[in-house]
């Protein structure tokens, strides 16, 4: 057992309870990734999985887009994008302005476990969006259309 006084005591544990619900999400069959998206602030508060790089700008640009239908009297639980091998879904939270995302195998994941996977409780209250996130970069807007 380790004294106080040791050298490499670190101080305190810190445990990261939104970390700790996202990665739960990782447990489940074909879920590759999990995030959580401030979209007022443009950054990914937490992440979890495999994700690339280029991730982050991309879900932020999602997650604004999605925030306006996510609001009213007939507003969108899930929004659910396919691709070929994958499917993204994305939920706001409880907190304002603040996306949950995973992305799961289209082929071994099971997308009706994940949408009640975003509703639960525990995840809700553990997402209060990160005060030390770091911006993602920020994409120029689209060419005007003519």
């Amino acid at each position: 057992m380790r004294a106080a006084s040791d050298s490499d005591d670190t101080g305190p544990l810190e445990i990261d309870p939104l970390g700790s619900v996202l990665a739960g999400l990782l447990r489940m069959p074909g879920m590759r990734v999990a995030h959580v998206v401030d979209a007022r602030r443009g950054v990914v508060a937490a992440a979890v999985g495999a994700a690339t790089p280029d991730d982050g700008t991309a879900l932020v640009q999602l997650a604004r887009a999605v925030l306006p239908f996510a609001a009213g009297p007939d507003a969108l639980d899930d929004v659910v994008l396919f691709s070929r091998d994958s499917v993204h879904v994305l939920r706001e939270s409880e907190e304002p302005g603040t996306v949950l995302h995973v992305c799961l195998d289209r082929r071994h994941g099971d997308l009706d476990a994940a949408r009640r996977a975003l509703r639960v409780a525990g995840l809700q209250q553990a997402v209060p969006a990160s005060q030390d996130a770091v911006p993602v970069a920020q994409s120029p807007p689209p060419p005007p259309s003519r």
